[in-house]
């Protein structure tokens, strides 16, 4: 007993209302150094542009067999329906790729 460092003295210890100086962004004095970014436009973006932003990875064998069905030309919703890329559709109907897109456009969203 007495002890200085024992465990009531340790969850207690510390200047008294150092958690007060700390500035907070949320509820958890922990994520106060964690800046909200999502209200932060990008770079080059209007407020207004803002969407929800995802990403998607597929194997590459997977683009290797999209790029020799399609035999290296555009690739549309049909080849994609194919091999039943589920993602690509979800990319589609949200707008992220148009309707004809290259392999190496698709490519370059993907990674």
């Amino acid at each position: 007993m007495g002890k200085r460092n024992d465990l009531s003295q340790k969850l207690t210890g510390g200047a008294p209302g150092w958690r007060d100086m700390i500035p907070r962004t949320g509820d958890n004095p922990r994520d106060s150094h964690v800046k909200d970014s999502s209200s932060r436009p990008r770079k080059n973006e209007k407020p207004s542009d803002k969407k929800i932003r995802k990403t998607y990875y597929i194997r590459e064998s997977t683009i290797a067999r999209i790029e020799q069905i399609s035999n290296n030309q555009k690739v549309g919703i049909s080849d994609l329906v194919e091999f039943g890329l589920t993602r690509f559709l979800e990319m589609l109907e949200s707008g992220q790729i148009k309707m004809k897109t290259e392999v190496k456009e698709v490519r370059q969203i993907i990674y």
